[in-house]
């Protein structure tokens, strides 16, 4: 007999949503020998809670916000356990940058395309060698009773270009390039791109503990 577990997903970003129930239907398609079957719900289940979530995000890692984010959940939900994220693009010769400022890089109340522009200006004063970049994804994760928190980290790898290429993604991705496809982020298919992203990897790391515990 299957077991059915469910996580609930502090986020109200609904790209991020579609994009880790999508990794997650791939990861359980490929688990055909698990009898554990996993729930996803989240904030649009439910109501949105726009007063109390999400928290101010004043980590100075992305381990720390996501940890705030998750003891921010209301106490009145419920589920087996409960996961929040923090993610972002960084840039080693842009010591970090964006990092954890990702999504407001270019200010508050920045749009995607505010961002990408600020950093396209940036990265043109670094030698194109140098425009090495990775996606990172922390996971926090927790059981019904609000213990055992425990961190899943996921990277992705390549380099940002000057010149915006593709539509099938958000944020960063029309400049960030994956040398092995010749592609950037936002021309790959959501399949392709789902199966080697930072939430990808950490994702699985998540679902594959679940499963663990849950044996």
């Amino acid at each position: 007999m299957n077991k059915r577990i469910t996580i609930f997903l502090a986020s109200h970003n609904q790209h991020k949503l579609r994009e880790i129930l999508e990794i997650a239907n791939a990861v359980e398609s490929q688990d055909n020998a698990s009898d554990i079957l996993i729930d996803f719900v989240s904030f649009r289940n439910i109501g949105n809670h726009d007063n109390i979530f999400p928290p101010e995000e004043t980590g100075k890692s992305f381990q720390e916000n996501a940890l705030i984010k998750l003891r921010a959940i209301p106490h009145s939900l419920s589920a087996d356990y409960f996961l929040a994220e923090d993610s972002g693009l960084m840039l080693p010769s842009l010591d970090g940058s964006p990092g954890i400022y990702s999504s407001r890089y270019a200010g508050e109340n920045a749009s995607d395309s505010d961002n990408l522009d600020l950093l396209i200006k940036n990265i043109k004063k670094i030698p194109k060698e140098n425009r090495l970049a990775k996606y990172v994804c922390v996971m926090a994760l927790c059981n019904r009773k609000r213990q055992q928190e425990q961190i899943f980290i996921g990277e992705c790898t390549g380099k940002i270009i000057t010149e915006k290429k593709g539509t099938n993604g958000f944020g960063y991705d029309p400049c960030f390039w994956i040398q092995k496809f010749q592609k950037t982020m936002a021309e790959l298919s959501s399949d392709i791109k789902n199966s080697i992203s930072h939430r990808k990897a950490a994702l699985q790391q998540v679902i594959h503990h679940i499963k663990f515990l849950e044996k």
